[in-house]
C-alpha cells in the first residue's frame, strides 16, 4: 500500500558551508510558503489625527478667505464714501455757481446761510434743528449709518484760526447736536487746535486772519464733508476737505 506524505511541502534551499581546515559541503535552508504578515491599512488613532489636520487646514484657509471678503467690503465702502464726498462738494460749486449767475451780492454767504431757505440750498451750521432735510445732510446708498448721525455731513468752516474738535455737528433734528469733530489736514485726528494748515485764513478779506466767527462777506468757503458708517469691523470714516470760490466770469 503506498503511503501519501501529507506535511506541508517545505522548500529547501542549498547554500555553501565551509568550514576551519577547508571542508565545505552545501546545507539546505528551509522556508515555507505561509507566512502571516500585519495587514496593512489605518488604525483608528491614524484616522482621527488625519482629520485633525484636515480641519485645521481647512480653518486656515477659510479665515484667509474671510479676511479676503471683509477686506474687499471694506475697500467697496470707502469707493463709495469718497465717490459720495466728492458728488457733494460739486453740489456745493454748483450751488454757489447758481448764486453768481443769479446775480448774488454775496453768493458764498448765501450757500451758507440765507434768509429765505425755500429752495433748500444752504449748507452752514444753522439752524440745526431741521436734521436730514437739508442739504448739509445727506445719506448714501450702500452704506449703514451710524445710530445717531448722519451718514453724510457738511461742515463749512467759519472761524479762521478754527478748531478741528470744535466743528462737525452730528444733525440728529435736536436743537443742540453734539460735535464729532473734523479733520482739516488728512492725519486722521480731530482735535488739531488753531495750528492745523492751511489755516489761519483770511476768509472775508478784512485784511486779518484771526476771526473767530464769520457769517458774511465771505471771499472763500473752507468745506469739510464728513462720511461715517458701520463697516464690517465697526464704525467707518473719511473727511474730504476743500476750499471753495466764488469764479465770476
Amino acid at each position: 500500500m503506498t503511503e501519501i506524505d501529507v506535511r506541508p511541502v517545505i522548500y529547501a534551499d542549498f547554500k555553501r558551508r565551509c568550514f576551519l581546515g577547508g571542508s565545505c559541503l552545501l546545507a539546505p535552508t528551509y522556508s515555507s510558503p505561509l507566512r502571516i504578515s500585519r495587514a496593512s491599512g489605518l488604525t483608528l488613532v491614524e484616522v482621527m489625527i488625519f482629520f485633525v489636520i484636515l480641519s485645521i487646514a481647512m480653518m486656515g484657509a477659510m479665515s484667509v478667505y474671510s479676511r479676503h471678503v471683509m477686506g474687499g467690503r471694506v475697500t467697496e465702502q470707502r469707493r463709495i464714501a469718497t465717490i459720495a464726498a466728492e458728488e457733494k462738494l460739486d453740489e456745493i460749486r454748483s450751488a454757489i455757481q447758481d448764486a453768481v449767475q443769479a446775480g448774488v451780492g454775496e453768493p458764498l454767504t448765501h450757500v451758507y446761510f440765507h434768509a429765505a431757505p425755500t429752495d433748500n440750498q444752504f449748507y452752514g451750521p444753522t439752524p440745526p434743528g431741521t436734521g436730514n432735510s437739508r442739504p448739509c445732510c445727506f445719506n448714501v446708498s450702500g452704506l449703514t449709518a451710524v445710530p445717531g448721525i448722519s451718514i453724510g455731513t457738511v461742515t463749512i468752516i467759519n472761524d479762521e484760526t478754527p478748531d478741528e474738535a470744535q466743528f462737525g455737528l452730528a444733525f440728529n433734528g435736536s436743537g443742540a447736536p453734539p460735535l464729532f469733530g473734523i479733520d482739516i489736514n488728512g492725519n486722521r485726528r480731530y482735535t488739531d487746535n488753531a495750528g492745523v494748515s492751511p489755516f489761519p485764513l483770511d476768509m472775508n478779506g478784512n485784511g486779518v486772519s484771526t476771526d473767530n466767527i464769520v457769517v458774511d462777506r465771505f471771499s472763500m468757503l473752507p468745506v469739510v464733508v464728513t462720511i461715517q458708517w458701520m463697516g464690517p469691523y465697526g464704525r467707518e470714516r473719511m473727511d474730504m476737505f476743500s476750499i471753495l470760490t466764488a469764479d465770476r466770469q
